[in-house]
């Protein structure tokens, strides 16, 4: 367990459970992506270290584009997301892979993806940490690669994940303890 700036959090995955993931995670898309171009598409900003992490362990020739998107505001949820995009590589007929911190409801992905259709990929795949709702509506049709299984309910902070832009950068995934953050 660590304290980070008055919160106590319980760390769920130790950076050398991260490192494992990403690196069988790498191993599957090696073999699925062996000697073909991929975009990945990183929403900012909690998939950039998932990102930049499995890119490193990646075989084959990787492009790189980002969406920002913010599901809030001032630690309040907004009703929509908003999705800023400015493309800056021709999707047309690209494996894209769109990477993100963890998949909540999956209503910011599935806007994502109506946004990245339009520009006639070959193909969409979506990484992530951590998937909330298994049994999700909007992603029923899309190939999901999913790091972690099973983790705790919780705020989860850490590797990507922040309360405030705060604790991204924590090397570890950790669930807050305290009473004064709402889910």
């Amino acid at each position: 367990m660590g304290t980070e700036n008055n919160y106590l959090l319980k760390t769920i995955k130790t950076d050398q459970e991260i490192n494992k993931a990403v690196s069988n995670l790498a191993k599957i898309l090696n073999n699925r992506f062996n000697n073909e171009k991929v975009v990945f598409i990183i929403i900012m900003k909690g998939g950039l270290y998932l990102g930049l992490d499995l890119a490193r362990k990646c075989k084959f020739d990787i492009a790189f584009d980002f969406i920002y998107s913010n599901s809030y505001y001032l630690n309040k949820k907004l009703n929509k997301p908003k999705i800023t995009y400015k493309k800056t590589i021709d999707l047309k007929n690209e494996n894209i892979i769109i990477i993100d911190d963890l998949i909540d409801s999956g209503e910011t992905i599935f806007k994502i993806i109506k946004i990245l259709k339009k520009q006639k990929p070959l193909s969409i795949s979506v990484i992530a940490l951590y998937n909330k709702r298994r049994n999700n509506e909007f992603l029923k049709d899309i190939k999901k690669y999913i790091c972690f299984s099973e983790i705790p309910p919780g705020f989860l902070l850490g590797y990507g994940l922040d309360y405030d832009e705060k604790y991204r950068n924590l090397n570890y995934l950790g669930i807050i303890k305290s009473n004064n953050i709402k889910e």
